[in-house]
C-alpha cells in the first residue's frame, strides 16, 4: 500500500506540472471562445470517471462483502466533482478566467479518471478488506462486544428456564441454541472471503 501511495503521489505531481506547463505556454486570450468547451469537457470527464469507478464494484467477485462505498472512494469522487466545476465557478466570477481554469483542471481530471477505478479496485481487494477488519483493535472490540451480547443472551435464557429439572419448555428451546450475531464480525468476514475466493478460483497468498 505504501508503494502504491508513492506512485499515486508521483503521478499527481506530474499531472500538476503538466497543468502548469500548459498554462504557461497557452495563449489564454485566444482560447476565450472555447469557454463552453472547457466547462463541458471537465464536467464530462468527471461524470464518466465517477460512473466507471462505481462500475468496478459490480464486476468484483467480492462485492457481496462491501456493506457500503468506502469513505476514501467518496472523498476522491467529491474532489473530482469540485475540480470539474472550477471552470464553471470562474464563468460566474469572470469569464476571462475560464480558459486558465480549464487548462489547469482538465489534466487533473484525467488523472482522477485514472485514479478512481484504481481506488475502487483496491477497495474490492480481499487482502485490503482483511487488513482493515482483522486488525487487533477490531478483534478485541469484537470479543468485548461478543462477551456483552453473550452475557445478555445467557441471562435471557436463564429467565426462561423451566421449574422442573431436565425439562425444557417449548418457548425456550431456541433460546438455548441462539447464535449471537454482531455487526462487522471480522471472523465472519474472513470466512466469507475464503468462501468467495474458493468459488472464484482466486488464490490469496
Amino acid at each position: 500500500m505504501k508503494k502504491n501511495y508513492k506512485i499515486k503521489l508521483s503521478a499527481l505531481l506530474l499531472f500538476i506540472l503538466l497543468s502548469i506547463s500548459l498554462m504557461c505556454f497557452a495563449n489564454l486570450e485566444d482560447l476565450a471562445v472555447y469557454n463552453i468547451a472547457f466547462i463541458s469537457t471537465g464536467i464530462g470527464i468527471a461524470t464518466f470517471s465517477i460512473s466507471f469507478s462505481f462500475l468496478q464494484y459490480q464486476f468484483s467477485p467480492y462485492k457481496a462483502l462491501l456493506q457500503y462505498v468506502s469513505n476514501r472512494h467518496l472523498i476522491y469522487c467529491y474532489a473530482v466533482v469540485f475540480i470539474a466545476i472550477i471552470p464553471l465557478i470562474n464563468l460566474i466570477i469572470n469569464k476571462t478566467y475560464v480558459p486558465a481554469a480549464g487548462i489547469f483542471c482538465i489534466p487533473l481530471l484525467i488523472y482522477g479518471a485514472i485514479l478512481l477505478p484504481i481506488i475502487s479496485i483496491e477497495e474490492c481487494n480481499p487482502r485490503l478488506l482483511m487488513e482493515k477488519n482483522l486488525g487487533m483493535n477490531n478483534i478485541f472490540r469484537y470479543l468485548n462486544e461478543f462477551k456483552f451480547v453473550d452475557k445478555a443472551a445467557k441471562e435471557k435464557s436463564e429467565k426462561l428456564e423451566f421449574e422442573w429439572p431436565n425439562e425444557t419448555p417449548l418457548h425456550s428451546v431456541t433460546s438455548k441454541y441462539n447464535t449471537n450475531v454482531i455487526a462487522n464480525d471480522p471472523f465472519a468476514l474472513l470466512c466469507n472471503v475464503i468462501e468467495l475466493a474458493l468459488k472464484n478460483g482466486v488464490k490469496i497468498t
